[in-house]
């Protein structure tokens, strides 16, 4: 009987370090469940935290971009101004404009003079309205109510051509 108990002994010793083995080893697995749990929220959150980080970086792009085009615009704007009030001081006192558009770099004006001198006079002061220093006389004539009807164009500079 001693070999029977030695043996029995030797069984029930095993089965106990199997199921305590088994308990270690469930007891590890739910650990490292836990722990990876844990880091699958924190990927998640940081998953969270880059998409908005993204759509943050794509907003604020397109308000940079939308920034860039108003700053255009009012820098055209600004030359503009300066431009008119440049065309404004070169107009003499008895010539008057009637039109003005600006088309393909071209600036076309069209107006009435009293005299033909101040037209003459008002091409030279055209000469000097940046960037426009190519003028190009039109037709001119004179109307019945005894005015002269003149007409224009000035041409950008080709370096300047790309801006308004």
């Amino acid at each position: 009987m001693r070999w029977g108990g030695f043996f029995l002994l030797v069984t029930l010793a095993a089965a106990l370090v199997a199921v305590a083995g088994h308990y270690v080893i469930g007891h590890q697995q739910r650990a490292r469940q836990q722990q990876l749990d844990a880091l699958l929220l924190v990927v998640t959150e940081q998953k969270t935290q880059l998409q908005q980080a993204q759509r943050a970086g794509t907003e604020y792009e397109a308000l940079r971009a939308r920034w860039q085009r108003r700053e255009s615009a009012r820098q055209d704007v600004a030359a503009w101004r300066q431009r008119l009030l440049t065309l404004a001081d070169a107009l003499p006192a008895s010539l008057w404009l009637t039109t003005l558009r600006f088309h393909d770099d071209r600036l076309e004006l069209t107006g009435n003079a009293y005299e033909p001198q101040a037209l003459r006079l008002f091409e030279e002061n055209l000469r000097g309205l940046a960037p426009f220093t190519r003028v190009t006389p039109g037709e001119t004539r004179r109307e019945a109510e005894g005015y002269w009807r003149f007409s224009l164009s000035l041409q950008k500079e080709p370096a300047d051509a790309t801006s308004h």
